[in-house]
């Protein structure tokens, strides 16, 4: 018998052409969301004024382009075909490096010092925080910078050659380094840590499909916070005990969070990944009051379970705007009430950055400080 493609090609076109209006009404396939930052349009309400002035039309063609059925499949489709046949991504900022290794630019521009904010700045941004450091220790309060680890700066032997430069000092790591190991700032370098401790791990600290520090060396790094905050003060705060650990090569939310975000069928290959077990030593021990100010990296550690174990009260200012509690979001930005309100009711103010933030960090934390403080510096 003569096969007639013809027909079949035809009949495969309607099914993938009437495949949408099935799935709206008898959900054949089971979807999941895209992931990354980006709004759905809602259904908009009929109203005269909109709909003979045209913007009713608009938001409904909006809102049907948003909600087509099985659009998240054929995305995630698109995407597969994308980063398998031609090992391209739709991320804008995504640097598919070797070995399967992903890097976000901003990390691999501050790494190679084109985000360089120059000496002179670095140093009068050491100086203010050196200023206001000061003024809350005659509050009784501890001002402590962290630096987290980068991934490029983890990783530089991944990174495509077609992106590579040559390295060299004038980086904003480099000099913000130099010149707060020469004030008394309280300072833990992450970065400079992990990279020393990476080669001879056992664990994942950063993994190749994912931007920040896994889940397990966000532990690590929040241990090594409490024990400097126990250090500075003379106390003992809520300890943490690992029961065990269990390995696994299924990363759990956020270490694969790069693979997610490029919203593919499948993860690529990720990495064999540690999970502790953990409970919590209260028995005689103090839970301090803890503001902080920082970059994506402190959702690790907050979604690790740190801040409502080990901390009695708690302010997590996201790039100093939106900033939550323990149990919510209070606020989309900081107010100058609300940043005397934080400060009164801390002991300890931390403020954490990547190197892909270098160059604008704290946030805006200082100038608003010295402006709510009337700090002249």
């Amino acid at each position: 018998m003569k096969i007639n493609y013809r027909h079949i090609f035809i009949t495969l076109v309607f099914l993938v052409l009437i495949l949408p209006l099935i799935q709206s009404f008898i959900p054949i396939v089971l979807e999941k969301n895209l992931k990354g930052y980006f709004t759905v349009e809602p259904k908009p309400d009929l109203n005269k004024s909109d709909y003979f002035s045209g913007k009713y039309q608009e938001k409904y063609m909006k809102y049907l382009d948003d909600n087509l059925p099985l659009k998240a499949t054929i995305t995630r489709i698109n995407n597969q075909i994308m980063f398998g046949l031609f090992n391209q991504s739709n991320l804008s900022d995504l640097v598919i490096g070797k070995n399967g290794y992903f890097y976000d630019k901003p990390y691999i521009k501050e790494y190679y010092g084109e985000s360089f904010i120059g000496n002179y700045n670095n140093k009068v941004k050491v100086e203010k925080l050196v200023s206001i450091s000061n003024y809350l220790n005659k509050l009784n309060k501890k001002l402590i910078i962290v630096f987290a680890p980068g991934k490029a700066s983890m990783y530089p032997q991944y990174i495509p050659d077609e992106v590579k430069k040559t390295k060299n000092d004038s980086t904003n790591y480099f000099v913000l380094k130099k010149q707060i190991e020469e004030t008394n700032l309280n300072f833990i370098d992450f970065n400079d840590y992990f990279i020393k401790y990476n080669d001879t791990s056992s664990h994942t600290l950063m993994g190749r499909i994912g931007v920040h520090w896994t889940k397990f060396a966000a532990h690590i790094a929040s241990d090594s916070i409490i024990r400097f905050m126990e250090k500075i003060s003379s106390i003992d705060i809520v300890d943490k005990k690992y029961i065990s650990i269990e390995k696994t090569y299924n990363p759990r939310d956020p270490d694969d969070d790069i693979a997610q975000s490029m919203n593919l069928l499948w993860n690529p290959k990720g990495d064999l990944y540690s999970y502790q077990n953990i409970e919590y030593i209260k028995d005689g021990k103090v839970k301090p009051r803890v503001s902080v100010i920082s970059d994506s990296f402190w959702w690790t550690i907050n979604g690790n379970g740190t801040p409502w174990n080990q901390f009695s009260e708690y302010y997590f200012m996201y790039y100093y705007k939106h900033t939550y509690d323990i149990e919510k979001e209070l606020n989309s930005y900081v107010s100058d009430d609300n940043l005397i309100h934080y400060i009164d009711n801390t002991d300890y103010i931390i403020l954490l950055s990547t190197e892909a933030n270098f160059s604008w960090f704290p946030y805006g934390f200082i100038e608003h400080f010295e402006k709510v403080y009337k700090l002249k510096i």
